[in-house]
């Protein structure tokens, strides 16, 4: 069986990726069939420099586990045959007592509604989405009534090393396998991943993360929490590499969530736009850049008088063929800053400086 995204029935969470190295295998948000819990060779001492109890498997699981929910989600879409209904699920963690919970975009990515399933078995559908990043595949909701919520531990995933323990909880094919235990270690720190066009820094690890675990715990030997699973590479050569958002990546965006409902700071530039490819710029005459479709009223594109049908060739002096090429660029900055764009306007060449704005949404 060679290599293949798979969707598992009632789960909606694959995506087609591609390491850094330019090979192209597919993402499975998420799944590893075969766990390795044969552990007898890891060293774990009885407590770090700063006091912290190293717990071992079973105590992790009664810490965690309880903090640990389902997501299932329906999502409507329109068919031949009409409105038609599908089902998801995924995983996710409660981070605070009045009820705040971090799960992966792409499990509630336009859901139409939300139920939460807890560790003992109840649900809720008392939940509301807070805020969404696509960029980061984090999500934030909130229980909107019960409580007070037991809730997970944080850590910190800068001190990380290769080789620690890591214990990933969640829900494994729905909510039949609600709260299972899969144990591996760090196996790789800082691996970039691109995902649909966004690159993602994550830590990587061979503890079997399966379709639904999305969204649930990385865990450290202390109970922390370290990581948020997201992704695995899915290969018939390939066994045991899954990945996490590392927490000190994904902590100031859920926090931005929690507070705007946004991730703040981050740039735009105010227009939407396409490539002009080498076959076109012969055909058609125009120069190889980004043909701009539409500028956004009140942007800072518009301000500095970017138009419909300007062609943009260069940015801060560098040349650009595609929108992914101007929003690395542009990602550097921070809104309020200026960005130099070089545009081809009917021949004539212009140069503008625009002052970014913010992204909110």
């Amino acid at each position: 069986m060679g290599a293949g995204a798979f969707l598992l029935p009632g789960y909606i969470d694959s995506k087609l990726a591609d390491t850094s190295t330019g090979k192209n295998y597919d993402v499975t948000q998420l799944a590893s069939d075969k766990e390795d819990t044969s552990l007898e060779n890891l060293a774990i001492p009885s407590e770090n420099s700063e006091g912290k109890e190293v717990l071992t498997i079973p105590q992790i699981a009664k810490k965690v586990a309880p903090a640990t929910v389902g997501i299932n989600c329906e999502f409507k879409t329109q068919s031949y045959f009409g409105m038609q209904t599908q089902e998801g699920s995924g995983s996710g963690f409660i981070i605070s007592e009045d009820g705040y919970i971090i799960t992966n975009h792409h499990v509630i990515e336009n859901a139409s509604s939300i139920t939460v399933l807890f560790n003992d078995g109840t649900e809720s559908k008392d939940v509301e989405v807070v805020g969404s990043d696509s960029r980061t595949d984090l999500a934030v909701l909130k229980l909107k009534s019960g409580g007070p919520y037991y809730y997970a531990e944080l850590g910190q995933s800068g001190s990380l090393e290769v080789g620690e323990l890591a214990v990933a909880i969640g829900n494994p094919l729905g909510s039949d396998l609600a709260g299972s235990v899969t144990v591996g270690v760090i196996s790789a720190l800082n691996r970039e991943m691109t995902v649909e066009n966004k690159t993602l820094t994550l830590l990587q690890t061979d503890a079997a993360i399966n379709p639904g675990n999305s969204g649930g715990p990385l865990v450290n030997c202390y109970g922390e929490v370290i990581g948020i699973n997201s992704m695995k590479l899915a290969d018939s050569k390939i066994e045991g590499l899954g990945f996490a958002i590392p927490m000190d990546e994904a902590k100031p965006i859920f926090e931005d969530l929690m507070k705007h409902g946004y991730v703040k700071g981050r740039p735009v530039l105010g227009i939407s736009g396409v490539s002009v490819s080498q076959e076109e710029s012969e055909y058609y005459g125009f120069p190889v850049g980004v043909f701009v479709q539409n500028v956004s009223e009140g942007s800072g594109a518009a301000a500095a008088g970017i138009k419909r049908g300007d062609i943009i060739t260069k940015v801060d002096d560098t040349r650009v063929k595609t929108v992914e090429e101007i929003n690395r660029i542009k990602n550097k900055k921070k809104a309020g800053q200026q960005i130099k764009v070089e545009l081809d306007r009917s021949g004539e060449i212009i140069t503008v400086n625009v002052t970014l704005g913010e992204e909110t949404k």
